[in-house]
């Protein structure tokens, strides 16, 4: 195991654990928000480059764990807000407690998934080789084409692909 990914994995047990505890023990909507944003973060951080993202033993094994990881995000920001409205019940974020706002992320996080699924290529590129400590990462592609050479540097900000790291105008 690469010892990169023992705080990945530790940071995604941590979190399922508390889910497990909280979807349990506690009672109500905001346990029930929380421990489904607990289960989806874990999700998030465990399909980073520090976490499955060593495990890969290909390019496509990484592109795969990119797009999950896309998934993970996009629904992280579906449920964040609507949960912190529950959860401090501010002025500002009461608008994200109405059902016809809730339903609306919902339906931005169900189409946004079935982009993902559907056009794959508009949100991840081809897999890179890269040296230690990362195996793999993912070139962005597509909508993100402008963070293209940001995406191709290594944890130490290297750049390994021999350019400026500055995006074609």
């Amino acid at each position: 195991m690469n010892p990169w990914s023992i705080t990945t994995i530790l940071a995604t047990a941590v979190a399922w654990i508390i889910a497990a505890f909280v979807l349990r023990n506690a009672h109500g909507r905001i346990a029930r928000r929380l421990g489904i944003l607990l289960i989806v973060e874990g999700g998030a951080v465990i399909t980073t480059e520090l976490g499955l993202m060593l495990l890969a033993g290909s390019a496509e094994a990484a592109r795969t764990i990119s797009l999950v990881h896309a998934a993970f995000d996009l629904t992280l920001l579906v449920l964040y807000l609507p949960f912190l409205a529950t959860a401090l019940n501010a002025p500002a974020l009461r608008v994200f407690q109405r059902p016809l706002v809730e339903k609306s992320l919902f339906a931005i996080g169900v189409v946004g998934l079935i982009a993902i699924a559907a056009a794959p290529g508009a949100f991840i590129g081809e897999g890179q080789a890269v040296p230690a400590p990362l195996r793999w990462t993912v070139a962005w592609g597509g909508m993100m084409e402008h963070h293209r050479a940001l995406a191709h540097r290594d944890v130490h900000g290297c750049n390994h692909r021999g350019d400026t790291g500055v995006a074609p105008g």
